[in-house]
């Protein structure tokens, strides 16, 4: 079973605000991501999903988990 929720946004709204957070926790382009500890894990996602849920006005949540 997959968990996951998409939280669809504007690639505006991914370019101008989601993507300088990535930048925040790797900012190298050229050095592959490496894996964050559990409490920049938790910073990170909360920091997306914060954008994420205030970036749009009408939001529609997708998910694929089954009951």
């Amino acid at each position: 079973m997959s968990a996951g929720t998409l939280i669809p946004i504007h690639e505006q709204v991914f370019e101008t605000r989601i993507v300088p957070v990535i930048r925040k926790f790797w900012p190298d382009e050229t050095i592959p991501p490496t894996i964050l500890a559990p409490a920049q894990a938790a910073a990170f996602e909360a920091q997306v999903l914060r954008i994420a849920l205030h970036a749009e006005e009408d939001l529609s949540f997708y998910t694929d988990m089954e009951s």
